[in-house]
């Protein structure tokens, strides 16, 4: 509306400013317990087709939608319709108005919830519909409300079909409810989502006399609508679940409604089992009466009392409890007849009742423990079977816990009892697990059945492992995966799947075969507080395809968006300042402005949280600790390419952020195997703060900061391309991920590293950093995409790197020691002055005789490293230069040999390009150095003043042949020869 209209936003805020405080209504809990119902048509936006989004905005619409055939609305045809935001259709015009009305009214209209919906909120999702040969579909997605909030999200759908169709019959309008969260926005006077102007479901003709009203909402309650009286408002809560069938084709009178009957109109009850379903009649007029009658058909130990009979809402409330006497299928029907005019008009009703007969075996007592496994637990004294229907009713002493294996064929769970599987127990099902109780556990779930099976009822199923069998699994309940979904066969979701994370355990799945989740599910991802319990750039990748930044939306955050800071000469002054990014390396320009300031060139805002997440692209996003974050889509699965990873000519070109698209861990090592043109190296970013951090790196089985091949559900993480205007491919498939639940990174063991290696760490000022050294055949003294990992700097207080010419590395690999000294200069940074401390982390397999040895060229001081060993200095920000530096030397030095002496004199780098420095021990008098070419020919002598101190001397190198020299430098304990390379 703010579209045509630009002082619309700010006319209705105004509404909102005088409105009294109220404290908060209660969390929504991490996981729903009410069941899709199986009305609720699946919804996939990248299905063949697709479906069409009303772009995000308060009180939009969409243009006219074509039809394609006719509906018709109380005995009016219409071929097209306007898509409202705020929960309804209409047929003549496009309907902006926010404060729902109760019927009739003057406008024609289907109303699934009118209520005053904002997709604004990068939380909120949005409003998607598809039109059908024989029908149209809106789904409202996990919408806000006004004003931009989405703490509390409603998910519904309305279905209208094309009722003139020659035979059609039925109903012509279905209204399937799924969570629903809230009911009124802060302009229709509503507090933190209810109260106020209520919302109004039903249909309306628009002559202010025929219309339907199944009631208005605006508590947050169970409470049924227009109960004690007609119109009075009912609670969100009553609507959960529901799907509401009407009949608006009819010219004239039209017959009652009802709203309360299951889909199917068929409900299953095992013996002892109660089943009660409370339904609400209604006439199509004003003022108009309802009577109701039953019949049970001869169906025993039922009831269906009628309050209000003959009022305008009759209420009736049907029970049933199965025994002896009703076992088999029952229809029993409820004509419903209202005073209507021309002439009263009667609806007839039908539930079919399925009692199921008494299980052999099967019905649990729990007289004596909670014991699964005791026969004494079981109506016959014998512990069920596979070949037996097993069923769990409210009323016992106890309930069961299973802690061994055990089968059964359908497994019923009463409303008001509870199964559970405890850790090390496996439930092993070979038909339907119907569940109105609870049932969850640490143990695991299994299904065996030679056909498809269900997993239904009125409550979720709540689980830490779950196999499913090659014949395959639909939920028509919830189903919530702590730890580990099996897929032998295919699981038909019908939105009704989610996947836990929490601080202990993040869930993941494997397909095996062909096996695959078919319809959306919900994959939840904890942000851990072990590193940053604050604000802090998380990477993140999204396990689902067909979702949109707004889904990163968790308590406390919303992605912010701003695509002018992609222009900007400042980037960091924009407002509002973006907190989600993604990485183009394109962008890094050809500039000497430090490693650092050009890469950061390549981050980029997206343009809007509607955007959809690309799979297998990683994002960058500021949140806090501590919350779950949730992905709403189709589960990733198969193969994913991402191609034409180029790398431009810039220093710190080539870098791409990528991610993990599946809903499981994947091997870098088997992923790297697939791909071409790549570095080996993987780059995990760890949060330390709100804009600081540091990058767990690994290259060939070794790794800095925690680093390893193990690539978690849900993270993004960086590569890059091995040559500059070169490009790369990453090839994934299912054959990358685990197949083993994986909850927490894998990290090497010394145990299972046999190569030269030494891990040294870098701490102080509150922060730390990590590189590592080690030797294999194969590697060489330069850059190797193989072996190597260059340094990311990621604003961390400390900076620990080692110094090659081509860039600092996080990790090198270099060649096989030999008796030749090795002399690897450092790179130590610092943000603010202090005490630091390098630390040998770790240091593994050194050759007998050969010592490591770190150099302080200030202080001119030598410390032999082991395992653990620590060196403490004083620095500040100034540190620059070589200061200090790794010395591996093929023996150990005596303490009065001359070759002590030598082993104190280092140049760096080597091979040297234009500049070679030299660091040799502090003297009381000056030092000569002198360069010699192959022919003996001395091509520089530099002298080195005794007030030099210990700081390493720089020597010009730029108009010098490439070849070998020789330095000889001339110490007062004697003369050192060391062999240059220069490049």
């Amino acid at each position: 509306m703010a579209a045509t209209d630009p002082l619309y936003a700010a006319r209705k805020l105004r509404l909102i400013n005088n409105q009294p405080t109220r404290s908060k209504a209660a969390a929504t809990p991490a996981f729903r317990t009410t069941a899709r119902p199986a009305c609720f048509e699946p919804f996939d936006t990248t299905a063949a087709g697709g479906w069409s989004m009303v772009p995000r905005e308060d009180d939009n619409s969409s243009q006219a939608v074509p039809l394609g055939w006719n509906f018709s609305l109380f005995g009016t045809n219409y071929n097209t319709v306007y898509i409202n935001t705020n929960g309804n259709i209409t047929f003549d015009a496009p309907l902006n108005s926010f404060n729902a009305q109760g019927f009739p009214i003057g406008t024609p209209m289907v109303a699934a919830f009118w209520a005053d919906v904002d997709t604004r909120a990068p939380g909120s999702g949005s409003v998607w519909y598809k039109v059908y040969p024989d029908r149209l579909v809106v789904t409202w997605n996990r919408v806000g409300y006004y004003n931009v909030a989405a703490d509390k999200k409603n998910t519904f759908q309305l279905i209208i079909k094309a009722n003139t169709a020659p035979g059609f019959t039925g109903n012509d309008v279905i209204i399937a409810y799924d969570d629903m969260q809230w009911t009124t926005g802060s302009a229709s006077n509503g507090v933190n989502g209810f109260d106020g102007i209520p919302a109004t479901v039903g249909a309306n003709r628009g002559n202010n006399v025929d219309f339907i009203q199944t009631g208005r909402f605006n508590l947050n309650t169970t409470q049924a609508p227009n109960i004690p009286n007609v119109g009075d408002p009912g609670g969100i809560s009553w609507l959960d679940g529901q799907c509401l069938g009407y009949q608006v084709r009819g010219v004239g009178n039209t017959p009652p409604a009802v709203a309360g009957l299951p889909a199917g109109s068929t409900i299953t009850v095992n013996q002892g089992q109660t089943v009660t379903l409370p339904m609400q009649f209604s006439g199509p007029e004003t003022n108009q009466t309802v009577s109701v009658t039953t019949n049970l058909n001869g169906l025993c130990n039922a009831s269906a009392p009628v309050s209000g009979n003959g009022g305008t809402n009759p209420n009736l409330t049907f029970t049933v409890t199965g025994s002896a006497c009703n076992v088999g299928t029952t229809a029993v029907t409820f004509t419903a007849t209202d005073n209507g005019l021309p002439a009263p008009a009667q609806s007839v009703f039908t539930l079919n009742v399925v009692v199921n007969p008494p299980v052999a075996n099967g019905q649990w007592t729990g007289a004596v423990s909670t014991v699964y496994t005791n026969p004494a637990n079981w109506s016959s004294n014998v512990v069920p079977t596979a070949s037996d229907n097993v069923v769990i009713p409210a009323g016992v002493p106890n309930m069961p816990v299973l802690s061994s294996s055990a089968a059964a064929r359908a497994f019923t769970v009463a409303s008001g009892a509870s199964l559970t599987v405890a850790s090390g127990g496996t439930l092993s099902l070979g038909g339907n697990l119907t569940n109105n109780g609870t049932i969850s556990g640490a143990g695991a779930l299994t299904t065996t059945g030679s056909s498809a099976q269900t997993f239904g009822g009125s409550s979720a199923v709540n689980m830490s492992d779950v196999t499913v069998g090659t014949a395959g699994v639909q939920l028509s309940t919830r189903l919530n995966v702590a730890r580990l979904l099996t897929l032998n066969g295919n699981l038909t979701s019908n939105g009704n799947l989610t996947l836990l994370s929490t601080a202990s355990n993040t869930a993941m799945v494997v397909n095996n075969g062909a096996a695959a989740v078919s319809g959306a599910a919900t994959v939840q991802r904890y942000i851990s507080l072990s590193l940053n319990a604050g604000l802090g750039y998380r990477h993140l990748s999204a396990p689902v395809s067909s979702t949109t930044l707004a889904d990163l939306a968790a308590a406390g955050f919303s992605p912010v968006v701003n695509p002018a800071y992609n222009g900007a000469t400042n980037p960091g002054t924009v407002t509002p300042f973006p907190n989600i990014f993604y990485y183009d390396q394109g962008r890094v320009p050809l500039t000497l402005n430090g490693a650092t300031a050009d890469f950061d060139n390549g981050w980029v805002s997206p343009s809007s949280p509607g955007d959809a997440m690309v799979a297998g692209r990683g994002y960058t996003v500021n949140l806090s600790a501590g919350q779950t974050i949730d992905f709403v889509g189709v589960l990733g699965n198969g193969g994913v390419s991402l191609t034409g990873l180029g790398r431009s000519t810039a220093a710190q070109a080539g870098w791409h952020m990528v991610g993990n698209p599946y809903p499981a861990p994947i091997d870098w090592n088997q992923v790297f195997a697939n791909s071409t043109g790549l570095e080996n190296a993987v780059h995990v970013y760890k949060s330390t703060g709100q804009y600081t951090g540091s990058y767990a790196s690994f290259v060939n089985g070794v790794s800095t900061n925690g680093g390893t091949n193990i690539i978690p559900l849900g993270q993004g993480f960086f590569v890059r391309t091995a040559t500059a205007g070169g490009s790369a491919t990453i090839n994934l498939n299912n054959a990358v991920r685990s197949t083993t639940y994986s909850n927490v990174a894998l990290q090497r063991t010394a145990s299972t590293e046999s190569r030269t290696l030494l891990q040294l760490g870098l701490s102080g000022a509150g922060a730390d950093d990590q590189l590592a050294v080690y030797f294999e055949n194969g590697a060489t003294p330069g850059f190797d995409p193989a072996f190597d990992a260059p340094k990311l700097v990621a604003g961390n207080n400390v900076l620990l790197a080692l110094d090659e010419p081509t860039g600092p590395l996080a990790i090198n690999g270099l060649p096989l020691l030999g008796n030749a000294p090795v002399t690897l200069p450092l790179v130590v940074r610092v943000a603010r002055a202090g005490t630091y401390t390098l630390r040998a982390d770790e240091l593994l397999n050194l050759p007998a005789g050969v010592t490591v040895q770190l150099r302080d060229a200030l202080t001119g001081s030598l410390t032999t490293l082991a395992p653990q060993t620590a060196y403490t200095f004083t620095a500040d920000a100034s540190l620059s230069g070589p200061r200090f530096s790794l010395l591996f030397n093929a023996a150990r030095p005596l303490a009065t040999s001359p070759s002590q002496v030598g082993a104190q004199v280092s140049v760096f780098p080597n091979p040297a390009h234009q500049q070679l420095w030299l660091s040799v021990p502090v003297s009381q008098r000056p030092v000569e150095a002198v360069l010699i070419n192959a022919l003996g020919q001395q091509v520089l002598r530099q002298v080195l003043p005794a007030t030099r101190g210990a700081q390493a001397q720089a020597l010009d190198l730029g108009r010098l042949a490439r070849g070998v020299y020789s330095l000889r430098v001339a110490l007062p304990e004697g003369a050192v020869t060391k062999r240059v390379v220069i490049e």
